[in-house]
């Protein structure tokens, strides 16, 4: 196998096993993992190896994203990139927004773990993920339309 096709199927796996985890609600997600320094909620890190494997999945699995010829592809290339650095970017920025690796908010009015940071981290959030599909779902209708010419 090719490098691009074991991170595809990597991301992959890593994609099915996160959301099955979330969907299930599994207990494995409330465990912490001791790294020595510090101790990280296994649901945040899950999730946030899962938000990073899904633009690399896609990146990984087309060969037009990795190299792009065409405009639109590049267009799309480029977007890809910027969804991955953000996914990357997740947990430091999440961490400042609610002061703390659970990810939880209080209703204090101060900003950090407040509410407005909590709008903020759920917008990030779902953003990574509706990001990427709407990349993958531009991706697969330009497909299309190029094999109907």
């Amino acid at each position: 196998m090719k490098k691009p096709q074991i991170l595809f199927c990597l991301a992959l796996l890593i994609i099915i096993v996160v959301l099955y985890l979330l969907i299930t609600g599994s207990p494995i997600l409330l465990d912490s993992i001791d790294l020595g320094v510090v101790r990280f909620p296994a649901g945040t890190l899950l999730t946030w190896l899962g938000l990073i494997a899904l633009p690399t999945c896609i990146y990984s699995g087309s060969r037009r994203m990795r190299t792009p010829e065409k405009k639109f592809d590049r267009f799309l290339s480029k977007s890809l990139k910027t969804i991955l650095v953000m996914a990357i970017l997740w947990m430091p920025i999440s961490f400042l927004l609610a002061g703390n690796l659970s990810f939880s908010f209080s209703g204090s009015k101060e900003y950090q773990g407040g509410p407005t940071a909590a709008r903020i981290f759920f917008a990030f959030s779902y953003g990574i993920a509706v990001l990427s599909i709407m990349v993958l779902l531009l991706l697969s209708i330009s497909t299309l339309s190029r094999k109907r010419k």
